[in-house]
């Protein structure tokens, strides 16, 4: 945690600053999947990673023109979200853009909820395509949109 990349943000509008720390956050943990699981299990107080993950990320929100208390619960807020969304991405590798694989075992998925029992399963099998995608990008930047909305509406920025 001590190697986050703090993303240089071209606005500094408290949505733009969002929106570039979150995906950092994500690439972090995927790049190293044990953040994941120490996250997950341990408090981190080692004085480097509480510098590079935590007081420049904080920093960087009060800079964007959040209020103190706010920019402890924004922070809160993204790494919980992407802590939950790359511990949901992990074992579904055909979400990842970038997986060699990630064509064939979409394909595959697709099949498995498409040959689901239909009356026990009429919405999975109809929305087989759709289910797919539940571990992809697209649906992190959905859910970081909804995110976004949200704070603002909650700090009124």
């Amino acid at each position: 945690m001590g190697n986050f990349r703090l993303p240089t943000a071209e606005e500094t509008s408290p949505e733009a600053v969002v929106r570039a720390l979150a995906p950092a956050f994500l690439e972090m943990m995927r790049e190293h999947p044990s953040i994941v699981r120490l996250f997950s299990t341990r408090v981190s107080t080692g004085p480097r990673s509480m510098r590079g993950a935590f007081e420049a990320v904080i920093g960087r929100l009060r800079e964007a023109g959040f209020a103190d208390r706010d920019a402890v619960r924004v922070y809160g807020l993204i790494v919980q979200y992407s802590l939950g969304f790359a511990s949901y991405q992990a074992p579904r590798p055909w979400g990842k853009a970038d997986h060699p694989e990630a064509e064939e075992l979409r394909r595959q998925r697709r099949h498995f909820y498409g040959a689901l029992p239909r009356e026990d399963f009429p919405h999975m099998v109809e929305l087989a395509e759709e289910m797919t995608t539940l571990p992809s990008d697209e649906q992190f930047l959905f859910g970081l949109d909804c995110l976004i909305d949200g704070v603002l509406r909650r700090t009124g920025d």
